[in-house]
């Protein structure tokens, strides 16, 4: 069996990372709206901010996207390296917003939440 390099390992532990703040905020939903039901935790959860590891994300009311800010990286070349984890350098970071498709470009009307429009 192939062993995972630092690249997939870093990811992982990222991607981990991430589920399980997003799992606890849906849990927190639940708590919050005494219920399950997926309609209504779906509702608690338009237009919530959370600060998550690597910055804040906003589930946006109009299309239920996850807002986020972006990371622009550029690889290095092993004999750039310093140690096993410096295979990147960050060259920009770019807002969510920036990035992300508009609710009108999406076909949704930026001031209703998405529970509304369906």
């Amino acid at each position: 069996m192939a062993k995972a390099g630092p690249i997939a390992g870093l990811v992982h532990l990222a991607t981990l990372a991430e589920y399980d703040e997003g799992v606890g905020d849906t849990e927190r939903m639940a708590r919050e709206v005494k219920s399950l039901d997926t309609e209504k935790v779906t509702r608690a959860l338009e237009g919530r901010k959370f600060q998550y590891l690597k910055g804040p994300e906003q589930i946006r009311a109009c299309d239920h996207v996850n807002v986020q800010e972006v990371f622009l990286c550029k690889g290095k070349s092993a004999a750039a390296m310093k140690n096993d984890w410096d295979f990147y350098d960050i060259v920009q970071a770019v807002g969510g917003e920036v990035v992300a498709e508009s609710c009108e470009g999406e076909g949704f009307d930026p001031k209703k939440p998405l529970s509304q429009q369906l």
